[in-house]
């Protein structure tokens, strides 16, 4: 799993910190779904199974990218670890990323 992020220590820097996580975030919705919450003051967990964009965006907003194929379990199991080690909460959940079944 690739991070962008040094970590915090599991410390907001304010209790009124809020933190999102936004699947599919390198995406065109996703990435406009991250840009909207890092104004409004969230911070900003991006996850999503390719790094191109969804690094990039992160390293511009300051947020935290998490490598993850939301396809998977067990990588979706270790993104919400790592989030909870890094800000030791999590407020939002955006549920961006699609998963399609080629065979339907």
């Amino acid at each position: 799993m690739m991070r962008s992020r040094i970590r915090r220590s599991g410390m907001l820097r304010s209790m009124t910190e809020r933190v999102a996580c936004v699947t599919g975030a390198g995406g065109t919705i996703g990435r406009a779904i991250c840009r909207r919450l890092a104004k409004e003051g969230w911070q900003v967990v991006l996850l999503d199974r390719d790094e191109g964009r969804a690094k990039s965006l992160a390293a511009e907003l300051g947020g935290l990218f998490l490598q993850t194929d939301v396809a998977d379990e067990a990588q979706v199991e270790r993104a919400f670890a790592e989030v909870a080690d890094v800000y030791g909460r999590l407020d939002a959940l955006v549920n961006n990323a699609a998963i399609a079944d080629p065979s339907s």
